[in-house]
């Protein structure tokens, strides 16, 4: 068996900004601000997953320039235009670019 260790508040002292954690029974609702209407929430982080060949890349593109441009994606209006942040860890850049390009 395995022993139990006592999580001592010392120990929380040692983590850098645990003071800045918020305490969930404070926190209050506010007003969402949204990149895609109802769909992405502005300042977030977004994942998409599935699949091979689902169509993620393209989905994320489409609404990535949408954003970036103020336009609309899937029929849902944009609060752009925006800054964005396009992440690909799975194609390679050459191919990023190749759907760019197709998809512009």
């Amino acid at each position: 068996m395995s022993e139990m260790r006592v999580v001592s508040r010392q120990t929380f002292a040692d983590i850098p900004y645990v003071d800045r954690v918020p305490d969930l029974r404070n926190l209050r609702p506010q007003p969402v601000s949204w990149a895609v209407n109802s769909l992405i929430p502005t300042q977030s982080f977004t994942i998409m997953a599935g699949g091979p060949g689902e169509y993620k890349s393209w989905i994320a593109l489409d609404m990535s320039v949408a954003i970036a441009s103020g336009g609309t994606f899937a029929n849902l209006g944009t609060t752009g235009p925006k800054p964005v942040l396009y992440i690909d860890r799975e194609n390679a850049s050459n191919q990023v670019a190749n759907r760019f390009t197709t998809w512009a």
